[in-house]
C-alpha cells in the first residue's frame, strides 16, 4: 500500500559516492522520500480532571461561548491574618478586599466585570490529595460579603478594591481583639474562607488576578488614639499557606451541550473528528485536548530497501469561523506523550531534550493562511523503531493549562478544507 503512495509523492534522490555513513554505505545510493499521505488520526480527549490548587493565578469571570456555552471561573481560598494581636483601645473602622490584575484575560474586556464575594461554609481542604478544576466547596447563598463592578484594563495590571460587609469585619475584629482567635487553626475554625464568583447570567470575560504575596489582601481598618491624634492602622489577611496543601483552587465549569463531547465519560474515551464535523477541540479550563496518533507508522517497513525516518512534521489549522478577536488562538500549544489510555506521561522533547511546542504561524490575517506546526520526529521515530509504544499518541494543550481558559477549535485530518496532515522525510539506502 505504501509503495503506491510513494509513487504519487515527490521524492529527491542522488548518488553519493562521496557520502560517508559507515563502511557499509560507501558505495550506496541515498534516496530521500518526502510524503504527506501517512494516515493521521485526529480526535478529542477530555481529561478526567486536573490540579488547579497550584495554579499560578486567580481566575474569576464568565462569558458565553458559541460552542462551549457559558464558561465560568470561580476562585476559592483561605485567608491568614498577619497578626493575632490588637490593642484593647483599638476601634474598628471598616474591612476591604483588594485584587491585582495580572494581565491575563479571555473574551470581551470592554464590558463591565462583576464579582461577588461570598463566605465559605466548609474548610478549604481537599477530599483527595489535591484540588481540581471540578472541585467545589459550599458557600453562603444568603449573604454577599461584597461586590466588585468595574471595566477592566487587564494589561495595565490595575488593583481594584471594595468595602466588605461590616458584620464580617466587626466580628473578626472583636474576636482577635478579645483573643478568642489566637492562631490560624482557631481562625479557620471561625472563618473558613472566601469564594470569588461571577454573578449568574454574566457575559463579559474571565480575568486573571495575581496570586503572589500581597496581591490579594483583605484589610481590617481600625484606629487608635496616640496622644492627641487618631491614627489609622490596618490588619492584613493574605492567602493562607497553612497546611501541606495550599488552601486555594480555581473551579471552572461550562454548560456546553455538544452531544458528542458530553457523551465522554472517562479519559480513556476519545471522539474522532469525523463525529464532530471534522473538528477537534482544545479548552484548557475544561480539560479538552486534541489528540494526534499515527496508526500506520509501521507501514514504513514496506518501503523497499534499508531506511530510516529523518523527520516528521505535523501541520494543522484552526477552524476559521470559530475564532474571533475575543476568542483568540494560542501562540503555541504544549505537546504531551500519552499512553493508550490517554494518561499523560511527559512533555514531548526533541533529540536534544528541548520541549516541543506546536507554534502558530500567521502568514496573514486570514485564518486560511494560519496554521500550527510541530516537529514530532522523536515521537514518530519512537513508534516506528520500537514495539513498546503501540497506540500511544500526542495531546495538545495550551501552556499553563491549569491557569487559563484558552480554547482552540481545529480542523481534523478528515476536513475537506485545510485538513491536518503529517509530512514524513524518509531516507532509503540502496546498495548497487
Amino acid at each position: 500500500m505504501l509503495t503506491a503512495i510513494l509513487i504519487s509523492c515527490s521524492s529527491d534522490s542522488y548518488n553519493s559516492s562521496d557520502f560517508v555513513a559507515g563502511e557499509g554505505f560507501t558505495n550506496s545510493n541515498l534516496k530521500v522520500i518526502t510524503f504527506d499521505t501517512l494516515t493521521l488520526k485526529t480526535s478529542t480527549v477530555k481529561l478526567d480532571s486536573f490540579v488547579t490548587g497550584d495554579a499560578s493565578r486567580i481566575l474569576v469571570g464568565s462569558y458565553t461561548d458559541p460552542i462551549f456555552g457559558t464558561v465560568t471561573a470561580s476562585s476559592y481560598f483561605e485567608l491568614e491574618p498577619e497578626s493575632y494581636i490588637l490593642d484593647h483601645d483599638a476601634v474598628y473602622d471598616s474591612i476591604t478586599i483588594s485584587l491585582k490584575l495580572d494581565g491575563y484575560f479571555y473574551n470581551d474586556t470592554t464590558l463591565t466585570q462583576k464579582i461577588e464575594i461570598r463566605e465559605l461554609l466548609e474548610s478549604v481542604v481537599p477530599t483527595e490529595d489535591y484540588f481540581y478544576n471540578t472541585s467545589s466547596i459550599a458557600y453562603s447563598s444568603n449573604q454577599i460579603l461584597g461586590t466588585l463592578s468595574f471595566t477592566p484594563r487587564p494589561l495595565q495590571k490595575d488593583s481594584i478594591s471594595t468595602r466588605l460587609n461590616d458584620s464580617l469585619g466587626l466580628n473578626l475584629f472583636e474576636r482577635i481583639k478579645e483573643k478568642s482567635i489566637t492562631d490560624q487553626a482557631g481562625f479557620r475554625d471561625y472563618f473558613k474562607g472566601m469564594v470569588l464568583l461571577a454573578p449568574e447570567q454574566d457575559n463579559s470575560c474571565i480575568l486573571g488576578y495575581a496570586k503572589d504575596a500581597g496581591a490579594l489582601t483583605v484589610q481590617l481598618h481600625y484606629t487608635q488614639e496616640d496622644e492627641d491624634n487618631t491614627v489609622t492602622y490596618t490588619l492584613d489577611f493574605n492567602l493562607s499557606a497553612y497546611g501541606s496543601t495550599t488552601p486555594f483552587f480555581n473551579a471552572i465549569t461550562s454548560t456546553y451541550n455538544l452531544e458528542s463531547l458530553t457523551a465522554i465519560t472517562s479519559q480513556e474515551q476519545e471522539v474522532v473528528d469525523s463525529i464532530t464535523e471534522n473538528k477537534t477541540f482544545v479548552h484548557s479550563g475544561l480539560g479538552l485536548a486534541t489528540k494526534f496518533s499515527l496508526p500506520t507508522i509501521k507501514s514504513l517497513d514496506d518501503i523497499e530497501g534499508s531506511g530510516s525516518l529523518l523527520s516528521a512534521n505535523l501541520k494543522f489549522y484552526p477552524s476559521a469561523q470559530d475564532h474571533t478577536n475575543n476568542l483568540p488562538l494560542n501562540d503555541s500549544l504544549s505537546v504531551y506523550l500519552v499512553d493508550r489510555k490517554n494518561v499523560i506521561l511527559n512533555q514531548l522533547t526533541s533529540a536534544s531534550s528541548s520541549a516541543i511546542y506546536a507554534v502558530l504561524n500567521k502568514v496573514d490575517s486570514e485564518f486560511n493562511n494560519t496554521y500550527y506546526e510541530a516537529d514530532i520526529s522523536t515521537f514518530a521515530d519512537l513508534l516506528y523503531t520500537t514495539t513498546d509504544y503501540t497506540d500511544y499518541g500526542l495531546l495538545f494543550l495550551p501552556p499553563n493549562n491549569n491557569s487559563t481558559v484558552d480554547r482552540n477549535i481545529l480542523t481534523g485530518s478528515n476536513a475537506l478544507v485545510n485538513p491536518a496532515k503529517i509530512t514524513i522525510n524518509y531516507t532509503i539506502y540502496q546498495n548497487d
